[in-house]
C-alpha cells in the first residue's frame, strides 16, 4: 500500500515531465531539473522510512527475529513480514519433533523489530516472545 502512496505518484510524475520536456518542447532537462527529479525521487524513500516501514521489505521478505530449540525437540522461530497495508506482521512457528508445525499468531500491527527476545520454560511447556514496546506474549505447546 505505501509503494502506492509514495512510489506511483513519482513514477506519474516523472513520466508526465519526461513527456512534457522531450516530445513537446524537444528540450532536455537544465540542471536544477535534474536535481528536482533527484530530490523527489530521494523523498519517494525517505517517506516509507518515516512511517516505519523498511524499504526493502516493499518485495515482501520474511525476516526471522529469534529462533531458540527446546531440549525436548520443540524449535520456535519467531517471523516478521510488512504486510502491505498495516505495518508489520509478526507470528511465532512451532515445531514439534514430529515434525508439525503450529502458528500461533503473535501481532498483526507491530512495528519493525530486528530482533526479539524469546524465552523457553520447559517445565510448564511455555514460550514468552517480548514484541516491541515490552508487550509479552505467551504461548504452550
Amino acid at each position: 500500500m505505501l509503494e502506492l502512496i509514495f512510489l506511483s505518484p513519482l513514477l506519474a510524475f516523472l513520466a508526465g515531465a519526461l513527456i512534457a520536456r522531450f516530445a513537446v518542447r524537444r528540450r532536455p532537462f537544465a540542471a536544477h531539473d535534474w536535481a528536482i527529479i533527484v530530490a523527489l525521487a530521494v523523498s519517494a524513500f525517505i517517506l516509507p522510512l518515516a512511517a516505519g516501514v523498511w524499504i526493502p521489505d516493499f518485495v515482501g521478505t520474511t525476516r526471522t527475529l529469534a529462533s531458540a530449540t527446546s531440549s525436548s525437540g520443540y524449535s520456535f522461530r519467531v517471523t516478521q513480514v510488512w504486510n502491505y497495508c498495516d505495518f508489520y506482521t509478526s507470528s511465532l512457528y512451532i515445531t514439534a519433533p514430529d515434525g508439525s508445525v503450529s502458528n500461533p499468531y503473535l501481532d498483526g500491527d507491530d512495528s519493525k523489530s530486528w530482533s526479539v527476545p524469546i524465552a523457553i520454560d520447559e517445565q510448564n511447556r511455555v514460550a514468552t516472545v517480548t514484541l516491541s514496546g515490552g508487550r509479552a506474549k505467551t504461548f504452550q505447546w
